[in-house]
């Protein structure tokens, strides 16, 4: 187990010294994760979302799909500043995916597994970058790599105690059940004869993640919940605005990231006879097969990048391992590494806001309970993260807000597309906001124009402006309308133009 500790020591020094050189998060979305985990189990394993009531979450239908990945960030939260919070347990769950990796190779009888840990390194810095950011995909591969390493030897029960954690921490666990197929099967053919119980790891997997759904401590919800997240979102009939990861990947970026590998893969094939039959072993031949999954997979969507990758890194350590290859040439993942580690620092600074971007105008929010209007559904975690006490409009998915309120969604694209006039109408009548906050021009000049809404703060594209009462008097920041609702809480809600869309820009 040396090589498993040293790739864990390799991996917390990468990516502890990246995350204590930016002091900003690799990612948006750490900052929700964070301050979520920080509220405690009362929070993740409850029914009640309070901070988005018209989104899919509302009326007691919170499902905190990755409770267990909030768990494992609380204690970090408990002795350590929030942002410090994120970036430590960002680091050692990196680190233990490192770990994982090292350990499956070690299973797999592989030269020099922290070398390969190295090697994975400097493969790629969008890699690195990915595993960088204080989200799930890191812990998600150590899922998979131990999954994986376990269906090789057949422990269908093992396998299925990791579908259960993988799954409470990250939906993509149902891609253990494909993984877990083909290392099955190429174990049962390494020990001679291909049987039906070579089967048993995919079915314990798939068994695994269906009694962690139901289990789910905000079950059914669980499954509905799944098939918009990760069905939904994925084919997106609807065109819905999603995060960059789930693109297409452009020809550029996919040889940047994957030529490497196949050249050092077909090289790596050409000099492995092995196991005394002329081809590859049985293990290197089912991770090649997972490997070409991912990448077509990565064709479709930028994200299967982070998996494609690793997968050939274990692939080219096999094809090394099967052709009695030398790993000196693995070095070379030292410089590579550290040239990534520079790229992804220079990547994060270009494409993350500064850590404090959003601090001074939260700042300005009232201590109590509030509602805000805001457009932009990358704004709600840095937002949650400095004001918790408010209640909020669209984040962590845009899907979540257009899968139970369609109009509403529509309006809020408008917004974002400065096609909205009278702006605090619309926040106070439709979403029952005394506050809008305003990060894109288009907006801001309309807010900058509407009469009803008064300038608190604006600084650096950031600006929070508050409500004024209708001449015809009422509240200016009541409570929110229920779901639904029209203004007035009567009759059936109108079309969104009726109130606020401006008549010239209504058909762009």
């Amino acid at each position: 187990m040396r090589s498993v500790a040293i790739a864990f020591l390799l991996g917390l020094g990468f990516f502890g010294a990246l995350h204590a050189l930016e002091p900003r998060l690799a990612d948006y979305d750490g900052y929700f994760h964070v301050r979520y985990a920080s509220l405690g189990p009362g929070e993740w394993l409850g029914r009640e979302f309070r901070w988005m009531p018209y989104s899919v979450f509302a009326d007691g239908r919170w499902v905190d799909h990755q409770w267990l990945f909030h768990a494992l960030i609380w204690p970090f939260t408990l002795v350590l500043p929030l942002l410090a919070a994120a970036k430590a347990s960002g680091a050692v769950f990196a680190a233990s995916m490192l770990a994982a990796f090292a350990w499956l190779l070690a299973d797999r009888g592989a030269a020099r597994p922290a070398l390969w840990a190295l090697a994975l390194l400097g493969a790629s810095r969008f890699f690195d970058d990915r595993m960088l950011m204080p989200r799930t995909q890191s812990l998600s591969l150590a899922f998979l790599f131990v999954g994986l390493a376990l269906a090789f030897r057949g422990r269908a029960r093992a396998v299925g105690l990791v579908a259960v954690l993988f799954a409470w921490t990250y939906h993509v666990s149902v891609m253990l059940v494909p993984c877990a197929l083909v290392a099955g099967l190429a174990g049962g053919a390494a020990r001679g004869r291909v049987k039906v119980a070579n089967l048993a790891p995919a079915l314990y997997a798939a068994l695994g993640i269906g009694l962690a759904y139901a289990a789910h401590p905000q079950s059914p919800h669980t499954f509905s919940f799944l098939w918009l997240h990760a069905v939904e979102k994925v084919l997106n009939p609807s065109g819905q605005a999603v995060g960059a990861e789930w693109l297409p990947v452009d020809t550029q970026t996919w040889l940047l990231h994957m030529a490497p590998l196949l050249a050092l893969g077909a090289w790596g094939a050409w000099g492995a006879p092995t196991g005394g039959q002329g081809r590859a072993a049985a293990d290197t031949r089912a991770m090649a097969l997972l490997t070409a999954g991912w990448i077509v997979a990565s064709a479709f969507s930028v994200k299967w990048l982070e998996y494609a990758v690793p997968f050939g890194v274990l692939t080219l350590a096999l094809l090394w391992r099967d052709g009695g290859r030398s790993t000196a040439l693995l070095w070379l993942g030292a410089p590579l590494a550290l040239m990534h580690g520079a790229t992804v620092l220079d990547h994060v600074r270009g494409t993350v806001p500064p850590a404090d971007r959003l601090q001074a105008l939260a700042s300005h929010l009232p201590p109590g309970e509030c509602a805000v209007f805001h457009a932009d559904w990358t704004d709600f975690s840095e937002l949650f993260y400095w004001a918790p006490q408010c209640s909020y409009v669209v984040g962590l998915d845009p899907h979540f807000l257009s899968g139970a309120d369609p109009l509403r969604a529509t309006l809020v694209e408008g917004a974002l597309a400065g096609k909205v006039s009278r702006l605090g109408a619309m926040a106070d009548e439709k979403f029952g906001a005394g506050w809008v906050v305003t990060t894109h021009p288009a907006m801001e000049a309309k807010a900058a124009a509407d009469p009803r809404l008064e300038r608190v703060y604006l600084e650096e594209g950031a600006g929070l402006w508050r409500v004024r009462a209708a001449e015809t008097g009422g509240d200016a920041g009541g409570g929110a309308l229920p779901r639904n609702a029209p203004p007035g809480g009567q009759g059936p809600p109108g079309p969104p133009e009726a109130l606020v869309m401006d008549p010239d820009r209504t058909a762009e």
